[in-house]
């Protein structure tokens, strides 16, 4: 009957999109989706990079993306922002871009919510940088060399030599030599700190989410006219929020709402929908605010790229999982988490300055600040 006795934080639109995953060049990204109208009127989803793509390996990424790389405009590196003082440097911000689904589609209209998330991963890479060096783990010079020395050799094998690399990526000597002690400084975190007791730990705070629980969940959907605008996206949640209101007050049940306002097929079924796991079944949006639900709760409007949901949780299978069965994707979250948090944590005492060079959010609202050149 779904009684909605607990209410839930609220899990859905909230002007900066909504989060899903996707692999490319052999990393998991954790991605915002963004509504946005395509030339045409079309509206399509446009996957912006979340922190995997950030503390990925660079030397990794970049040598799987040399033979797709198109060359680009060299000169004096432009700033995008400056973090503490250094440079972030807009060819970091495209190099991010380019790991994405939509780059390797090669569209060339890059979407400005897309080079905004992309730069605050830049700087968020950066502020943690600074912390790292701070705490012992910054390489020597004479590190980052054998580090150079071992990229000639990789681009030697495809007859590549680095200034034709550096060329097709933008990049100076000296953004590829911060690159590559990127990489060494955060390998050298992840050894000490990503132990088994971390992980463990990281488990059992989170272990609905990787022991294999599936729910049994039953929705009710209702689809927004245009996706891509904010104000018909929170009328359709405001309405969501009154019918739901209508049900926890008893007025009607869950299945019968299903069946009267869901545009879902599942209708036909009182919005049932069988169960779920946690991952690769439903949008991330949805399954995150599914797997805060005890049973016979029912979730605030939850928005997606299909409209918004309500959710009911009717049944529950407990996953039989250990940590150990699941370390490859908890070392993914693990990493994530700790990037974010060090990111915070630096933010605190670091000064950040956008230049205007590429769409940035406001750090206050997250709101989309564009370019100075589409002022």
């Amino acid at each position: 009957m779904c009684p909605a006795s607990r209410q839930r934080p609220q899990a859905g639109h909230k002007g900066l999109g909504y989060l899903e995953t996707l692999t490319t060049s052999g990393a998991t990204m954790h991605v915002r989706c963004w509504r946005v109208k395509a030339p045409g009127g079309d509206t399509r989803r446009v996957h912006v990079l979340w922190t995997s793509a950030a503390c990925a390996s660079v030397i990794g990424l970049l040598a799987q993306s040399i033979v797709q790389a198109a060359p680009k405009p060299t000169g004096e590196a432009p700033i995008a922002a400056r973090v503490g003082g250094e440079a972030v440097y807009v060819a970091e911000v495209d190099d991010l871009i380019a790991r994405t689904r939509a780059a390797r589609r090669g569209e060339d209209d890059v979407a400005p919510e897309l080079r905004a998330e992309a730069l605050e991963q830049a700087v968020h890479r950066r502020l943690v940088a600074q912390l790292l060096a701070k705490e012992g783990y910054a390489p020597t010079d004479d590190d980052v060399d054998g580090l150079v020395e071992g990229l000639k050799r990789r681009l030697e094998a495809q007859e590549l030599s680095l200034d034709e690399f550096l060329k097709r990526h933008s990049f100076t000597p000296e953004i590829l030599r911060r690159q590559l002690a990127w990489d060494l400084m955060w390998g050298r975190y992840l050894a000490a700190e990503m132990t088994d007791e971390a992980l463990e730990k990281y488990f059992e705070a989170h272990r609905r989410d990787y022991d294999g629980t599936e729910l049994r969940v039953s929705q009710i959907l209702l689809r927004v006219d245009d996706p891509t605008d904010d104000d018909k996206v929170r009328a359709v949640e405001r309405r969501a929020a009154q019918l739901r209101q209508q049900i926890v007050d008893g007025e009607l049940t869950f299945a019968d709402a299903a069946a009267r306002h869901s545009s879902a097929p599942s209708r036909r079924q009182a919005g049932d929908l069988g169960f779920i796991p946690r991952h690769d079944r439903m949008t991330e949006a949805f399954s995150r605010a599914a797997f805060q639900l005890e049973i016979d709760d029912i979730s605030p409007p939850v928005s997606d790229q299909f409209g918004v949901h309500l959710i009911c949780c009717t049944d529950a299978k407990a996953g039989k999982r250990s940590w150990q069965d699941v370390r490859r994707a908890l070392a993914e979250a693990w990493t994530n988490q700790r990037f974010l948090e060090l990111a915070h944590q630096q933010r605190k005492q670091a000064r950040v300055e956008y230049t205007g060079a590429v769409p940035h959010l406001d750090p206050v609202t997250h709101e989309l600040a564009p370019a100075d050149s589409d002022r």
